[in-house]
């Protein structure tokens, strides 16, 4: 595929993943809690703090992820970017980290708040934008690792 096309699949990619977030945190919002298993259920809960509900305060991690938001939506526009939408893989890693920035954002910049409802017994509760995250984030090391071993 050509870049430009790469482009936008990235877009793609990013509005398809953001329209999941979104549509799950409106299902449980809805709904409520679904009981499933003694270590696992969707529990609906708020965070107001930031990753693994630290206590940051919800204007500031606010600001900084709609900051990281604009980047990552802006990167394809930059030359200097080019070889990331040449590499498919890459492109994937991109999309799931901008879709898991902008999921969370929107609902900090909405309601002051992130809406988390994966509840593992041993876990924190989480949703679909921190596991974009988490992907992207283990995705992209992977990759990294892969290419200095390659050189």
């Amino acid at each position: 595929m050509t870049t430009r096309l790469n482009k936008l699949c990235f877009y793609a990619f990013v509005c398809g993943l953001l329209f999941l977030d979104q549509a799950s945190k409106a299902f449980f919002v809805a709904n409520g809690d679904i009981e499933i298993s003694r270590f696992f259920d969707f529990t609906l809960s708020y965070n107001e703090g930031s990753a693994f509900s630290l206590a940051i305060p919800s204007s500031v991690s606010g600001s900084l992820g709609l900051l990281v938001a604009i980047l990552l939506l802006l990167m394809p526009f930059s030359k200097k970017f080019d070889s990331y939408f040449s590499n498919q893989r890459l492109l994937a890693m991109m999309g799931l980290l901008t879709a898991g920035v902008l999921g969370n954002t929107i609902d900090r910049l909405r309601i002051g708040k992130v809406i988390d409802f994966f509840h593992f017994s041993f876990w924190p509760i989480f949703n679909l934008a921190d596991s974009f995250l988490v992907v992207a984030l283990i995705g992209l090391l992977i990759s990294e690792f892969l290419l200095k071993s390659k050189k």
